[in-house]
């Protein structure tokens, strides 16, 4: 059976768990407060509160009525990371990883964290589950004596083609229904339709449209043909188009990822608002069943997007995980925000973009720390800054081929939520690519394909063809040198990693 892009029908149903039966009299839309003393208000009456963990110990309430799992994360699992790194070591780190708070509201990372000096003059790294009250302790780890370590240890992956463990990506996935239901494609549209004046219009008939799951896709079968043919063993996390997981997404239920969104929302300004505003309880309960924008990001997300962003993300990277890489090689195209008027998955309208550019983890902030595992990938990131530094040498060397056997400049960082960590290389928050612990990646994005002169090229029929499952397919030349320009960059980062 095919799926339908309809909301999911689990939605009236979670709705009514956000409405408290006794009374809903809120009569506003939002609360979105940035901090500062707040009007609390709950069923005995107004008053002032301040503490964060006040807000932190409402969060876990809200928690419990709208039925999010308990976390659980083992401290000790931070115990092969003691000795590791020093203080300053690591201190430079956290700089690096940070986001960049120019003409922005800062919200620092170290809201969640402190360094805490023991009687015997060592010194532990402390995470906590409050942000801004620090009471409440996640985990921590002992750090070595600044006299201790000179120099921070090279990651000791294979050096050389021959054997390497390369894992690749190929973004989003590809088929007509899921390219459609996540917008990841340009057209050209041949007829219009408008059913009045003041309709909006349609595109009855494309003379022509790109996917971008199946170019990516395509260009993964070719850089695996490229690395196989010189000794490396290669893994996809999806062969043909369509889904990466194997969960049937006619099987699947939403219910609890949606509830997770409720946790990954629990440290932003909307969120935060609300629970500074009212005590748990009927008025808080309304608040955020008559909040448009809370609905909208939980509850009435339809079923596709959350398939999409939980469990088909999820299960790449627990492949990749299981195929323990040397590598990890994440591709996606790009495409600007400036399309034809009237019509959004266009071509560029006047704006003739083009580019390239690699994300590696960065650009942090607290309200990126919305949970107990993304505090522990965190941590784990900023503790083993060679393998960093090594997403970063890989990163470098591919964006630097792309640009130069392309003839593209690099991208530039938007520092709203990415930042510049080397020419054509930015710090970004990527749900997937951040929790690929201990292996260096690089997410590639490139060729803005809403590029008119971008997108003639990548129609065009002209490279060849390359197996995708049952069935040849026919690439463009443009897309064969992209994969070629890919496949010198790793090879320029190994050669210069023997050295």
């Amino acid at each position: 059976m095919k799926p339908t892009l309809g909301r999911s029908v689990l939605t009236v149903l979670l709705l009514k768990l956000a409405l408290h039966p006794a009374i809903a009299r809120a009569d506003f839309d939002d609360v979105d407060l940035d901090g500062g003393d707040a009007n609390i208000e709950d069923d005995s009456g107004s008053h002032r509160v301040t503490p964060d963990r006040v807000i932190f110990d409402r969060t876990q309430k809200v928690f419990d009525h709208f039925g999010v799992r308990p976390e659980n994360i083992d401290p000790q699992a931070f115990r092969t990371l003691d000795g590791k790194i020093t203080p300053s070591q690591l201190k430079h780190q956290l700089a690096r990883l940070e986001l960049d708070y120019t003409n922005l509201t800062p919200d620092p990372t170290s809201k969640l964290w402190s360094f805490e000096t023991q009687t015997d003059g060592s010194v532990d790294w402390v995470m906590y589950q409050d942000r801004g009250s620090k009471e409440v302790e996640d985990f921590r780890v002992h750090l070595a004596p600044e006299t201790q370590i000179s120099a921070l240890p090279f990651s000791d992956h294979a050096l050389t083609m021959s054997g390497l463990r390369i894992a690749i990506d190929p973004g989003h996935m590809g088929d007509p229904f899921w390219t459609e239901a996540g917008g990841k494609y340009v057209r050209v549209c041949k007829r219009w339709y408008r059913a009045s004046k003041h309709s909006p219009r349609q595109c009855v008939e494309e003379s022509s449209r790109l996917s971008e799951g199946y170019l990516v896709l395509q260009t993964a079968l070719l850089l695996e043909q490229r690395f196989a043919a010189q000794g490396a063993q290669v893994f996809l996390t999806h062969r043909v188009p369509g889904p990466a997981t194997d969960q049937p997404f006619e099987t699947y239920n939403p219910a609890d990822d949606i509830r997770e969104t409720i946790r990954h929302l629990s440290l932003d300004g909307l969120f935060t608002g609300l629970v500074s505003k009212y005590a748990p309880g009927p008025s808080l309960w309304s608040a955020f069943a008559r909040s448009s924008k809370f609905q909208q990001r939980t509850f009435r997300q339809s079923k596709t997007t959350t398939y999409i962003n939980a469990p088909d993300l999820d299960d790449r990277t627990k492949k990749i995980q299981a195929f323990q890489p040397d590598l990890v090689l994440i591709l996606h195209m790009d495409s600007n925000e400036n399309p034809a008027p009237h019509d959004k998955m266009g071509l560029q309208a006047s704006i003739n973009y083009d580019a390239t550019k690699a994300f590696i983890p960065g650009g942090f902030k607290s309200s990126s720390l919305d949970s107990r595992e993304a505090r522990a990938t965190y941590a784990q990131i900023a503790l083993q800054p060679q393998i960093w530094n090594e997403s970063k040498r890989l990163s470098q060397a591919i964006v630097g081929q792309i640009g130069s056997q392309l003839g593209l400049p690099f991208g530039r960082a938007d520092h709203h939520d990415s930042v510049e960590v080397a020419p054509g290389v930015q710090g970004r928050v990527l749900r997937m690519q951040r929790k690929l612990i201990g292996v260096p990646s690089a997410y590639i994005e490139t060729l803005y394909y809403n590029n008119p002169q971008e997108y003639n090229l990548l129609l065009k029929a002209d490279g060849g063809t390359v197996r995708m499952g049952s069935e040849d397919t026919v690439y463009s030349r443009r897309l064969g040198d992209l994969a070629y320009a890919i496949s010198n960059g790793v090879e320029k980062y190994l050669a210069e990693s023997a050295h």
